[in-house]
This record gives structure tokens, sequence and C-alpha cells, in this order.
């Protein structure tokens, strides 16, 4: 419950698992959709302001240093 569901390479499919979800009486409150990143293809995971997952009620964290930790994202 209370998650967004989506998949950069095929936006349908997320769509298609939340249908499968609510026909097993799950999935209750959850929403298909882009979760509009600052700049994914960059490494940055942060929510645009018009972003659903805010709408929703999600509360953006630090990222833990994981960036520093492991390095940036590979090219």
């Amino acid at each position: 419950d209370d998650n967004l569901l989506y998949c950069e390479r095929d936006p349908a499919s997320a769509a298609g698992v939340l249908r499968k979800l609510a026909g097993i009486g799950m999935g209750h409150r959850c929403v298909a959709a882009d979760p509009l990143f600052v700049d994914a293809a960059e490494g940055d995971f942060r929510l645009r302001s018009e972003s659903p997952a805010i709408a929703m009620g999600f509360r953006p964290f630090d990222k833990w240093g994981l960036t520093e930790a492991v390095g940036p994202r590979p090219s």
C-alpha cells in the first residue's frame, strides 16, 4: 500500500502491475506514475516539486552519503 510504481523502460508495465495487485485485493492507495526525479540519468534522484510521490505524502530523506561511499554512477 501507498507505493509509487514506475518502470522507465516500459511505463505501461507499472500500470499493469497495479491492475494485477488490485485484482488480488492489494495495492491500495498505490499510483503508477513517473516519480519525476530531478535528473536520474546523472544520479540526481531528488524529487521535483510536482512529483506524484510528494503528492502521496513521501518526504525526501538524505542520501546517507552513498554517492561519497561508492562513487558516482558509471556512465
